[in-house]
């Protein structure tokens, strides 16, 4: 019955809602993706909704594909963003999955003239199901996915948050095209002690 339920629902919620901690709230480690098309506000004064809607589509799409590709767990479509966590040790950042982020990215751009910000760090969230007893979500907050968020918004690069290359093995280089930047400061708000 489990398995059934699971290939049921699993288009429609993230791999971690279907782990089996959807009913509680748990801190985690997590590698975070945010991708964004940055050029949304243009594209949605320029086309009319149903060609909007076919290009998001298609951003909606190959981000997705690229995400579970490499087993990440796509936690949110939200407007111009996509959000892809990684949970478990075996997901840890390589190349090959920030590489096919960027070969998502220049696609995207070459083939339908969107621009593309992508985002990335690490760290602890909490996550689990939020919301109210008649509609809820399963998703993650914290630090981390703030920072790939606010990275999603860089020009022209694949924006690495400085906690980031610390998960790649020491001998691996920089992937070509990316950058590194400061974390968000996670500290808490003076008006929150």
């Amino acid at each position: 019955m489990k398995e059934r339920l699971r290939k049921l629902f699993r288009p429609y919620v993230g791999k971690a809602a279907l782990e089996g901690f959807a009913d509680e709230r748990a801190e985690r480690e997590i590698f975070c993706l945010v991708a964004r098309v940055q050029n949304f506000d243009s594209l949605l004064r320029e086309r009319n909704l149903q060609s909007l809607a076919q290009l998001m589509d298609q951003f909606y799409g190959a981000v997705a594909e690229a995400g579970t590709q490499t087993e990440g767990d796509i936690d949110r479509f939200c407007g111009s963003t996509v959000v892809v966590n990684y949970w478990d040790d075996r997901n840890r950042p390589n190349l090959a999955l920030i590489g096919a982020f960027r070969n998502v990215r220049d696609s995207l751009e070459a083939d339908l003239g969107l621009r593309i910000g992508v985002g990335v760090c690490a760290g602890t969230v909490i996550v689990g199901r939020f919301g109210a007893p008649h509609r809820f979500t399963h998703t993650a907050f914290g630090a981390p996915i703030m920072c790939a968020d606010r990275l999603a918004d860089e020009e022209r690069t694949l924006a690495m948050c400085e906690r980031v290359p610390a998960l790649f093995r020491s001998s691996d280089p920089l992937p070509d095209g990316a950058s590194i930047y400061s974390h968000w400061d996670s500290k808490p708000h003076p008006s929150e002690y």
